[in-house]
């Protein structure tokens, strides 16, 4: 299922390491938009994700888009208080030998004091 939402996920392989990276870039569009229109948009692409993965019976890519979907509730709060830069590329590292620090920890290290 392809449901469209504020940015486009791209899939990275290196079955050297075992990891996959997923790559979550913001459309222009979401970009463009005013933060109140932002929390809706994403609100209701959380809300039709939801639905879509209750309408699939692809176990694969209900997986997948139940991944998506974590990763997308866990950056909605950031998006909220308009922390992260949106015209950057998000890169989430999943598997074996994977490396680095929650958004939470990034997202907070980057604040000014």
């Amino acid at each position: 299922m392809d449901t469209q939402g504020p940015f486009r996920i791209q899939t990275l392989e290196d079955s050297t390491k075992r990891i996959r990276e997923l790559h979550f870039t913001f459309t222009t569009e979401f970009q463009a938009m005013k933060l109140e229109n932002q929390i809706i948009a994403f609100e209701d692409y959380l809300s039709q994700l939801k639905l879509d993965i209750g309408k699939t019976n692809d176990l694969a890519i209900r997986e997948g888009m139940f991944t998506v979907l974590q990763i997308s509730e866990q950056l909605f709060p950031h998006i909220k208080d308009s922390e992260l830069p949106l015209e950057e590329t998000i890169i989430v590292e999943m598997g074996e030998q994977t490396e680095g620090t929650s958004l939470t920890d990034l997202v907070n290290s980057a604040k000014i004091s």
